[in-house]
């Protein structure tokens, strides 16, 4: 094993905004070590295998994954085994770099869709579901399965603004779990014995001074958050390497229509995808001001009618984090993609290179994002790909 492996121990959820100039230094060293054994291992197991005439099973290797783990106290090396991990390396062979990407979604479902549709998408989502095997054919099957779609569908229509100077939403991802007696839930949670998931394409609409007239809830977590992410990803450059993507843990209530982060599964709905966009050559684009009393309205974590039905979350079934704590956490997450990103582009290995670099935040109590502790889903995910 390459490095060295951390069982049961916990990421600090608030290493980014402690960590010293010597915990910095002791996590990138770790890191490259990482890095350069594992590129010398993968080199040497390329060259072993183009020696050979025949390859070993058949198969022939083109991408590694690796997980790592980074503690309060600077330490990192490989996570253990089912952890929910930081930081994520992606090693990919230079000559398969153009091998199409599999983002595992199983459905991909268009912005705009009528009430037909929704009725196809839920048959095609139903006949999936019974062939598995998994689950037993009932009267409801395909009526939760359609009312799961519409409750999706109006939270998607409530989203009137996508996009915002070099950012965009583009899609909601999201679960839909099965329980075997044909139960749907867009949470995981024990009984569950199917998960599909879904992709909910968005409709690029720019921000414009018009629609800052009235924004509804969706639309304003969606605006602020898009002007957070410019700013944030304005003051980072890696060389080599760019933002890819950014998703966010979101969430409805059970009897609201609230929108916005989401802490526990209890509620978790999804993710929202954002993703960088071109606007240097469209000369059409109006400069929008945000105004500064949106910004500053503060953001919610949990909804507030949660806590009769899922008493063990009351602690966080209602928070909020200010403005300002947003906005540094996120660039702090920032920040610490681009620490890992910066330090891949320099690997020496012959036949690979790191394609693709991601970090996993989490929410702490006072608002500061940091990166995921081992046993916690990450509410904020960043990638960094290469040029």
């Amino acid at each position: 094993m390459i490095g060295q492996a951390f069982a049961g121990t916990h990421l600090a959820t608030d290493w980014v905004s402690e960590n010293s100039t010597l915990a910095t230094a002791e996590v990138a060293e770790a890191y490259e070590s990482i890095l350069n054994a594992q590129g010398s291992a993968l080199d040497k197991m390329s060259e072993q295998k183009a020696s050979q005439k025949i390859l070993p099973f058949g198969f022939n290797m083109n991408e590694m994954v690796t997980d790592m783990a980074v503690t309060k106290s600077g330490l990192l090396g490989l996570a253990a085994m089912k952890a929910n991990t930081g930081v994520e390396i992606k090693w990919k062979k230079i000559a398969s770099l153009k091998a199409i990407e599999n983002e595992n979604v199983d459905f991909v479902i268009e912005s705009e869709v009528s009430d037909a549709e929704v009725g196809d998408i839920a048959d095609s989502i139903r006949n999936v579901v019974l062939a598995s095997g998994k689950i037993k054919d009932s009267t409801q099957l395909r009526s939760n399965i359609h009312e799961a779609l519409q409750k999706v569908r109006e939270q998607v229509k409530g989203i009137e603004v996508t996009t915002y100077n070099q950012w965009q939403a583009r899609s909601l991802r999201l679960d839909l779990n099965f329980g075997v007696n044909g139960k749907v839930f867009f949470f995981a949670k024990a009984g569950v014995a199917l998960r599909l998931r879904m992709e909910w394409k968005l409709k690029e609409v720019a921000l414009t001074n018009n629609k800052l007239a009235s924004l509804n809830d969706q639309t304003k977590f969606v605006v602020k958050t898009l002007a957070e992410l410019n700013v944030a990803l304005a003051k980072v450059s890696v060389p080599g390497f760019e933002p890819s993507k950014v998703m966010i843990g979101v969430g409805v209530s059970h009897k609201r229509n609230f929108f916005g982060i989401w802490k526990y599964s209890a509620g978790f709905v999804g993710w929202l995808g954002f993703v960088p966009v071109n606007v240097s050559n469209n000369k059409s684009i109006v400069p929008v001001n945000i105004p500064v009393t949106l910004l500053n309205e503060e953001f919610t974590i949990g909804g507030t009618d949660e806590a009769a039905a899922f008493k063990i979350w009351w602690p966080w079934r209602k928070r909020t984090i200010t403005h300002t704590s947003f906005a540094t956490g996120m660039e702090k997450s920032v920040q610490t993609a681009a620490f890992f990103a910066q330090r891949a582009d320099a690997n020496s290995s012959a036949h690979w290179r790191v394609e693709e670099v991601k970090t996993v935040n989490d929410i702490s109590h006072t608002g500061f994002f940091g990166l995921a502790d081992l046993s916690a889903r990450g509410i904020v995910e960043i990638d960094f790909k290469r040029k």
